[in-house]
């Protein structure tokens, strides 16, 4: 078998297993996480279950926080609600500690991160990338969920869903 051949077999299978290994495993050392659509993911410090605080224990992570942002070099945020649609990622967060009630929307192929102080704007912003009817999910039945069968309603390979268009 030619040695290139050998090569560019070697480097695709490897790129489509980190592909597929970042929607795999529900923890990471200390946490426990949800993959969105890489490389965010939710993420909870393991043990926030027994914790009395249920809803504000899971936290996504900003990567250009102060670049592309209108959230004021914010690099990570709790969320109750979340999606991911058509590329898009998009959360709600109820009024958490002195922040108020916010929305996000993140779109990593284009490297925008956005959180919104109204919903009319989140909503507006959501319709001009082609999601009409925003559809949240709690994070914690998610998290059961995901737990137990390894799915999100974002990406179920079984059934054909992927958080991202695929070729």
């Amino acid at each position: 078998m030619n040695i290139s051949f050998r090569l560019i077999i070697t480097v695709l299978f490897g790129l489509v297993t980190s592909c597929n290994d970042f929607y795999k495993g529900s923890t990471d050392g200390d946490l426990s996480r949800i993959p969105l659509i890489e490389p965010y993911e939710l993420i909870k410090i393991k043990g926030f279950e027994e914790i009395d605080l249920p809803t504000k224990s899971w936290f996504l992570n900003f990567y250009y926080a102060g670049d592309t942002t209108i959230h004021k070099g914010s690099r990570q945020k709790p969320v109750d609600e979340i999606n991911v649609e058509k590329g898009v990622i998009y959360s709600h967060c109820f009024k958490f500690s002195r922040d108020k009630e916010s929305y996000a929307a993140i779109i990593p192929s284009e490297k925008a991160e956005t959180v919104f102080s109204s919903k009319e704007q989140w909503e507006d912003y959501l319709k001009s990338k082609g999601i009409a009817k925003p559809k949240l999910y709690v994070v914690g039945e998610i998290w059961t969920t995901f737990k137990k069968e390894g799915t999100t309603p974002w990406y179920d390979p079984a059934n054909g869903i992927y958080p991202v268009k695929r070729n």
